[in-house]
């Protein structure tokens, strides 16, 4: 896994009516991490981290045509556009 990098939680609940949740990935973890941080679609801004063995990669954002620096904004940059924080 690694930051860009599109993803989904295959085992996630979803109640009726719901969609499932996709996130990106907003830094590399280290190699020996069990955890990555992950702004989810539905998240309201917060990066959350999530153990890295129920996430499933679907793709990276350079294949899907996202081609903006977001992910190599300071936490400063990303605060001023709405990202609320960083879970820890």
């Amino acid at each position: 896994m690694k930051k860009g990098d599109i993803i989904i939680m295959p085992k996630e609940t979803i109640a009726e009516g719901s969609t499932m949740s996709v996130g990106i990935v907003m830094r590399d973890p280290p190699a020996d991490s069990r955890k990555v941080d992950v702004l989810w679609n539905d998240a309201e801004g917060v990066v959350y981290q999530e153990p890295r063995d129920w996430m499933q990669v679907i793709g990276h954002i350079d294949g899907w045509g996202l081609k903006y620096n977001m992910l190599n904004a300071s936490e400063e940059f990303l605060h001023g556009i709405g990202v609320q924080s960083f879970s820890s």
